[in-house]
């Protein structure tokens, strides 16, 4: 998969993907399934620390030089009770400081399930939706 994506990269003169759905091209649905949680859109968006997977939010931490166990102890802090802007704040204040221009507590995009049966046959759409233009814009989709 690497070397895939290094030949797209080159081919395209490119550094990074802009969309889920470029890497899609380059990978398989099962390839794709294993990895398709720990994810992100792009660099700008900031990860709803109340929304994200452990492994998402492992991910970001390693990203800015922070352990898996301080993630999993921000993992729990948020099961005990959701962050809200204040004590996120809060929370990260010391030497979580350098997360605080990647994760947020509000979210503008949202990973959404659709199903549909007709005629006995049901068809599942998976869809990223971004709700802060209007009316909203679709990111990425895919039939599974």
């Amino acid at each position: 998969i690497l070397n895939q994506i290094s030949t797209w990269m080159t081919h395209n003169n490119r550094s990074r993907f802009y969309m889920l759905s470029e890497l899609r091209q380059i990978m398989t649905d099962e390839e794709f399934g294993k990895v398709q949680d720990a994810l992100t859109m792009s660099q700008s968006t900031k990860i709803n620390v109340n929304t994200a997977s452990e492994d998402v939010l492992k991910s970001v931490f390693r990203s800015l030089n922070h352990s898996d166990a301080e993630a999993e102890s921000f993992v729990k802090r948020r099961t005990a009770e959701a962050f809200t802007a204040a004590t996120l704040q809060t929370y990260l204040s010391g030497n979580l400081s350098n997360l605080t221009s990647a994760v947020t507590t509000t979210s503008s995009d949202f990973k959404v399930n659709l199903f549909a049966t007709v005629g006995g046959y049901t068809r599942h759409i998976e869809a990223i939706i971004n709700l802060s233009v209007s009316p909203y814009r679709v990111n990425y989709w895919r039939e599974l």
